[in-house]
Parts: structure tokens; C-alpha cells; sequence
């Protein structure tokens, strides 16, 4: 009697060995003497420090990064400078997860602050309009 029949193996291939004996080869990501145990994709801390794994059916894992990180396995540095935070000609410098730095213009009319928007020396000089 063919012991695969029955079909024993539930994600692999059955091969007969004998009477009464089946053994399961087993696709990827399966295993187990019938195939049935999905395994933990993330037990190898495919996202590493900066993103949490969640484990997928058949072979597969989502990482889902913490602030400041992208890509497939959170191993980017999102470029802080990417969004202009650095104002009125101030030159931005990423420093690192969630962090820049701006290098503002210098001169008596020029701006300070984190990111260059506070008048230095107090005021700045503003066209006038005039009415009626």
C-alpha cells in the first residue's frame, strides 16, 4: 500500500519508504515530519536594532521601522535634510537618526536659530505698502 496516498505531507512532497513509513520532503519555509510547522522567519533578526519583524506565512517577513529608519530590513538612515527644515538660505547637514543641523547665512540682516528663522539682531527690514 502507498503510505502517500493519503497525502500526509502538508507543504512538501510525499515519497513512500516502506510499509506503513512516508517521509516528507519539505518546501522552503516549512518543517516538521509532515510539513505543518511554519517557520519563524524572524528568529534571525532580519530587521536588526532599528526595526521590529513580523513573521509572514510561507517563507516571508515584514519589517516595521522605528522613526528615523527605512528600508526593506531598516537599514537606511532617513536623510532629516530631505524635507528643507533649514530656512532663508541656511545649509542643512543630517546628523544621524532624526537629528540635522542648519548653518545659517551670516551678516548684520542675516537669520539664527535651529532652523534659520529667527532674525538676528532683532528686525528686519520690510518693504512698506502704502494704502489710500
Amino acid at each position: 500500500m502507498d503510505d502517500c496516498l493519503s497525502d500526509p505531507c502538508n507543504n512538501g512532497t510525499c515519497t513512500d519508504t516502506g510499509s506503513n513509513s512516508f517521509q516528507c520532503d519539505c518546501v522552503s519555509g516549512y518543517r516538521g515530519t509532515r510539513c505543518s510547522v511554519d517557520i519563524n522567519d524572524c528568529l534571525s533578526d532580519p530587521c536588526g536594532a532599528h526595526g521590529t519583524c513580523t513573521d509572514l506565512p510561507l517563507n516571508a517577513f515584514e519589517c516595521a521601522c522605528e522613526s528615523g529608519f527605512s528600508g526593506t530590513l531598516c537599514e537606511d538612515d532617513v536623510d532629516d535634510c530631505a524635507s528643507s527644515p533649514c530656512q532663508n538660505g541656511g545649509v542643512c547637514r543630517d546628523e544621524g537618526q532624526n537629528d540635522y543641523s542648519c548653518r545659517c547665512r551670516t551678516g548684520a540682516t542675516g537669520f539664527t536659530g535651529a532652523n534659520c528663522t529667527d532674525v538676528r539682531g532683532g528686525w528686519v527690514a520690510v518693504p512698506a505698502v502704502c494704502g489710500d
